[in-house]
């Protein structure tokens, strides 16, 4: 809603700023339905909603949600017909970044039941932070990318893959932030002390975190427009950093810091069904 509302004011402000490969609005009701029942990155379609190009990952996301749902609390062929219908309806382009995912699942394991030395900790976190930036100024992901293009073709690659053809990337770069996240959750009982005094801010801004994800695209192209007379480059650049940060704290604050809020009603919610529907007729 957000995304339709600050792009149709916007382009009507300053319709330059939208005119790109970023802002893409044809079919806008097929566009917004899509994006709204996850079905924008099904197989080897990709439709973007409107100016919001970072919303595509949530077309992935979802459905490894539904996945894990289906593979771990499942049993028998309910399982298999869940995550076989699952996979045959998105697709091998979404698929392919799934391994990503289920790295974070495995960290939430290993941090919650291995216990891993201090010193080791120190090690990961160090050596990830090493191995990132060879990694990244030594040109890999370019590299990796020239090859699968040399491999599967230029057309396949960019046409079909998408978001996901830097996948052999993501999988250097998933596992290197997987043991950088081990050794860190390790180390925080090292700095215990420190990290309590910061807790509470640290707290506060990180319930920012999906907000500032999900709105920032939409808020920077809306205030570039609205701020495009203004000359002083330093000027419009605050002006436009500065309203997006004010709208996504503004909305963060109803939005996803009242996710527990959110989460207790659904909770009832649920429960209150639960018993209607499970509920015996009397004799």
């Amino acid at each position: 809603m957000l995304t339709v509302l600050l792009d149709y004011l916007g382009s009507r402000v300053n319709y330059s700023v939208y005119d790109g490969w970023w802002f893409q609005s044809d079919n806008p009701f097929w566009r917004l339905l899509a994006n709204l029942l996850f079905l924008n990155e099904l197989w080897f379609n990709s439709i973007r909603p409107f100016s919001n190009g970072p919303y595509w990952s949530l077309g992935y996301e979802f459905w490894y949600y539904v996945l894990f749902a289906g593979a771990y609390y499942l049993r028998g062929s309910s399982r298999l017909m869940l995550v076989v219908f699952v996979c045959l309806l998105v697709g091998p382009k979404i698929l392919l970044l799934f391994p990503i995912w289920l790295m974070g699942v495995w960290v939430y394991f290993v941090v919650n039941r291995c216990t891993i030395s201090i010193r080791v900790g120190w090690v990961l976190v160090l050596s990830s932070i090493v191995a990132y930036f060879v990694f990244r100024l030594g040109g890999y992901p370019d590299a990796l990318l020239k090859w699968t293009i040399e491999v599967l073709g230029k057309s396949f690659v960019e046409d079909r893959l998408k978001w996901s053809k830097y996948f052999l990337s993501s999988y250097v770069v998933g596992i290197i932030i997987t043991v950088h996240f081990i050794g860190i959750a390790t180390i925080s009982r090292q700095l215990e002390s420190l990290l309590t005094y910061f807790e509470r801010p640290i707290r506060f801004l990180a319930g920012f975190t999906f907000a500032l994800y999900l709105f920032h695209y939409p808020c920077l192209q809306f205030f570039a427009a609205v701020f495009s007379s203004v000359l002083d480059l330093k000027l419009r650049t605050g002006l436009v950093l500065g309203g997006t940060i004010v709208v996504i704290w503004i909305l963060g604050m109803v939005t996803e810091r009242r996710k527990g809020d959110v989460r207790r009603w659904v909770l009832l919610i649920g429960d209150i069904i639960f018993q209607k529907i499970t509920a015996r007729k009397p004799e």
